[in-house]
């Protein structure tokens, strides 16, 4: 089968499926693409119904990527390499960028939950980092974000792991720069009005509400 061929049947079996949005579906698309192929190197046949072929294992790669976005702190490195394609059309992926994502797939390090007796980056979804970024993070989590997750657990009796990172690479550059983040059952008004008024009492360089969550710019 050529690849065009399979491409163009895993395209067709997802286009009804439901994503979160189209990075998702590009991530899914991939992930399938690389396994129906070993599979049909393996088999050393063809298939000549490549949508029905890629129809068959959809719910289960769909089922099992689910879990791996919850979980995995690769996921976030996955989105920024897809966006940096500039595609929005799993047809445009050529063969290196299917095989680099799933490369970066491979890696199933699950995220840590926030704790205030340890560090770790897997606790702000990064897989990968530099020591002196890494040393900094360590810095950051020790002197602004455990301030912020102790506060809350001393008035509202909340758990470390209430505290949540969306995500530490907004600014890829310096990983930690920019730390968007929420509390479990605490409003982003509230913990924004808290920082503000020095009730917790951090250096940052700016706060501001995100939707749902606090994007911390960190000095």
């Amino acid at each position: 089968m050529k690849i065009n061929d399979l491409k163009r049947g895993v395209h067709d079996a997802l286009l009804t499926q439901t994503f979160d949005d189209y990075i998702d579906h590009l991530i899914v698309s991939c992930i399938l693409y690389s396994h129906l192929e070993k599979i049909l190197a393996q088999e050393n046949k063809n298939q000549n119904n490549s949508r029905q072929l890629a129809e068959s294992y959809s719910q289960i790669f769909i089922s099992n990527f689910i879990e791996y976005k919850s979980s995995a702190v690769a996921y976030n490195v996955i989105r920024a390499t897809i966006q940096g394609y500039r595609k929005t059309s799993f047809l445009d992926f050529s063969s290196f960028q299917i095989e680099e994502i799933r490369k970066l797939y491979d890696n199933k390090t699950s995220i840590v939950p926030f704790s205030i007796s340890k560090f770790s980056q897997y606790m702000y979804k990064i897989a990968y980092i530099k020591h002196n970024d890494y040393n900094n993070l360590a810095r950051i989590h020790s002197e602004v974000m455990i301030p912020i997750a102790r506060f809350y657990m001393n008035e509202f009796n909340l758990d470390s792991e209430d505290l949540e990172i969306l995500t530490a690479e907004d600014y890829t550059l310096a990983p930690g720069k920019v730390i968007i983040f929420s509390i479990k059952n605490i409003a982003p008004a509230r913990v924004l009005n808290d920082i503000k008024t020095r009730k917790i009492p951090i250096n940052y360089h700016s706060i501001e509400m995100l939707n749902t969550y606090i994007k911390l710019i960190t000095n």
